[in-house]
């Protein structure tokens, strides 16, 4: 899903691109948005005596701010999955690890790791955007609407061209995929056209026939430089899930 950009990474800016149509859905960024006023609470709890009436205060008022945070991020998952439901009769997403992606890196003291602190901020990125949650949305909406979600392979798909199939390697840093077949498109927009290519060779196998043309859609969750994964489409599929950090 992509999200925020400008002071953040490019990633932040989307949570998911939808491959038929092109477009990326917003990420609201809750934990982000409300970042100084927790990191405050949390600093006044640490400070307040065990027992204390302000420490009974200060922790309602850290339980009223994340209980928000929440619920914004649930409103608005249960929004976007409720249109993907509704406009899509077949859903793709990306199988992602979440729990292997926001592992941390610190190390220890006799081997310690390499670029800890942007990687816990990516690791931060990665939660507020609720990817897992995303996906249990779609697959219950989805049944209860009658359509089908396909969970596919994640491997690869920033890396590989939707038209050729060619492997053009690229680092996080780099928003635009130029595969020599002419392909000249954001990253994101050719991850979720492979994404949904997969989800639809995988139901065709899944049935014993061919790939349709129907018109899809895929969604994934875009990455930050330093982290990834969502464009538009027809009343077919679309692709769920978090790809890799992609863009702007």
């Amino acid at each position: 899903m992509r999200w925020w950009r400008l002071r953040h990474p490019p990633a932040r800016r989307w949570a998911a691109t939808l491959a038929s149509r092109r477009c990326r859905i917003p990420n609201v960024r809750p934990a982000s948005r409300r970042e100084r006023e927790i990191r405050v609470s949390r600093r006044a709890l640490a400070r307040c005596r065990k027992g204390s009436n302000r420490r009974r205060k200060v922790k309602a008022r850290l339980a009223r701010q994340l209980r928000a945070v929440a619920n914004t991020r649930d409103q608005h998952l249960h929004r976007v999955s409720a249109r993907l439901a509704r406009e899509h009769a077949l859903v793709v997403l990306e199988d992602l690890r979440i729990r292997n992606m926001t592992r941390s890196i610190a190390g220890t003291v006799e081997e310690p790791g390499t670029n800890v602190a942007q990687k816990r901020g990516l690791n931060r990125s990665i939660l507020d955007a609720g990817w897992g949650k995303l996906v249990q949305f779609v697959r219950y909406k989805a049944a209860r609407a009658g359509g089908e979600l396909i969970c596919v392979d994640a491997r690869g798909t920033s890396q590989e061209c939707r038209r050729c199939g060619a492997v053009v390697p690229k680092p996080l840093s780099l928003r635009q995929h130029v595969c020599p077949c002419g392909l000249d498109e954001h990253r994101d927009v050719n991850s979720a056209g492979v994404i949904r290519d997969r989800g639809l060779a995988a139901k065709a196998a899944s049935e014993g026939g061919s790939p349709s043309g129907a018109p899809t859609r895929a969604v994934g969750p875009c990455v930050v430089p330093g982290r990834s994964s969502p464009s538009e489409g027809g009343a077919g599929e679309r692709h769920a899930g978090p790809s890799t950090p992609n863009d702007e």
